[in-house]
């Protein structure tokens, strides 16, 4: 996989086994992936409970554009002030707005390392 665009398709799954997919910014570094999201969110306690995912290149909407990737997902809350510094210099002032609501919202978050299994 070559993550060249600006979103990825992360897909989660519910404790009752139902596939979720969001449209995730993303960046690339070392050969793993890594995203950011606040901790509270269902997609980060999903990924807490169940750490095998699938990825797949989007668009916005998340409209897959590619093929779906199996995964490995880990949280790494330590990395969230890195990784959103990673995500900014990609992806510049939009990363800014969604920051600002965050900050309004006041939360807490975290980063999400993944490594391609397949």
């Amino acid at each position: 996989m070559n993550p060249s665009g600006w979103y990825l398709a992360l897909e989660t799954l519910r404790r009752d086994g139902r596939a979720v997919a969001v449209p995730m910014w993303f960046v690339e570094r070392d050969g793993k992936i890594y995203m950011r999201t606040p901790a509270s969110a269902p997609k980060a306690r999903r990924i807490a409970r169940r750490s095998g995912v699938r990825v797949a290149p989007c668009t916005s909407r998340g409209e897959v554009t590619g093929a779906w990737i199996e995964a490995r997902a880990r949280l790494v809350p330590e990395m969230a002030p890195q990784v959103g510094e990673m995500i900014l210099a990609k992806h510049g002032w939009a990363k800014r707005i969604v920051d600002l609501f965050n900050l309004f919202r006041r939360a807490e978050m975290t980063a999400i390392e993944i490594e391609i299994t397949s």
